[in-house]
């Protein structure tokens, strides 16, 4: 849990170092680290590539006996350091908007958390959620945020499914 608070608080520090620089060094520095992202749907595993805010799709596998992860993944980073993600589609979570003062919107992730049980129907310790900016309405000094959440129980069922395919912990 610490070591997560630590990772999450240096990401948030280089984010905001690398929003501080002008605009023509920004293209030097890379924003985050890159991310194969894993999509499970009826018994396939989809998966993708991101770096640089580009997306490269690298294929769709059945979950058999014949799935190697290690070799698929090997294959589609190219022996890069990247994140592991899994992905849902709209069906798979809760999909809501909230609006927020302005003042949040670089730590709109972690205001969520702390206010999960009030805007949504789950509390933090029951279901995994995501944030992000939609809309900034800067004359009345709002965000809206889209909020994705699902409950563990539902997440935990996929990632032991991918456990038993050879995928290491998300």
């Amino acid at each position: 849990m610490i070591i997560e608070k630590l990772k999450h608080f240096i990401s948030w520090w280089g984010e905001g170092l690398y929003r501080g620089l002008p605009s023509s060094f920004r293209s030097l520095f890379r924003v985050s680290q890159p991310s194969l992202t894993l999509y499970m749907a009826n018994e396939r595993l989809a998966l993708s590539w991101q770096q640089d805010g580009k997306r490269r799709e690298c294929g769709e596998y059945v979950l058999d006996s014949t799935f190697d992860f290690a070799r698929i993944a090997k294959k589609a980073a190219r022996s890069r350091n990247y994140q592991l993600k899994l992905e849902l589609d709209e069906k798979q979570a809760l999909h809501l908007q909230h609006t927020f003062p302005e003042g949040v919107q670089d730590n709109i992730k972690q205001v969520v958390g702390y206010q999960l049980d009030r805007i949504t129907p789950f509390s933090l310790d029951n279901a995994y959620f995501d944030a992000k900016v939609a809309k900034h309405d800067k004359a009345n000094k709002m965000v809206v945020a889209d909020i994705y959440v699902s409950p563990k129980t539902h997440i935990e069922q996929y990632l032991a499914k991918l456990r038993t395919l050879g995928v290491p912990d998300i």
